[in-house]
């Protein structure tokens, strides 16, 4: 609802992206592995990525500035840095449900690395769920 209301005042462009991690983490004796995606299940990821963009872009139709949707597959802090560089962006709004707990200390999360790694303007927000 922010980005809505900042995109209606401000005219502006908004890119909606979706990054799918393309590693997977798993718990194995006491330590934290990656697995990597088959390609099948990354499809389908990706496939899953764009419905929901789709979904979300919706939301926007009431907004002056044109509205797009991108799906990458990486590291999702790395890859949201490399579409804010190369896409002339000055505001990166991010939200998060909080999952990441534990693994975020370890592995440290992406709202995280995205907050000391880019020279943009952030805007962070607890994610709306719906009730």
């Amino acid at each position: 609802p922010l980005v809505i209301e900042i995109a209606d005042k401000f005219n502006s462009r908004v890119t909606l992206i979706h990054v799918i991690d393309t590693d997977r983490r798993v718990h194995s004796l006491g330590r934290i592995d990656t697995v990597p995606f088959r390609e099948e299940e990354l499809q389908s990821l990706k496939m899953r990525g764009e419905e929901y963009l789709k979904t979300q872009a919706k939301r926007f139709r009431r907004t002056a500035g044109p509205v797009r949707t991108e799906v990458r597959a990486g590291n999702v802090a790395e890859e949201i840095i490399k579409f804010a560089r190369g896409d002339n962006t000055s505001l990166i709004a991010l939200s998060s449900h909080g999952h990441s707990g534990f693994e975020a200390w370890i592995l440290g999360s992406v709202t995280s690395k995205i907050l000391h790694s880019s020279n943009k303007s952030i805007l962070f927000a607890p994610a709306v769920v719906p009730q």
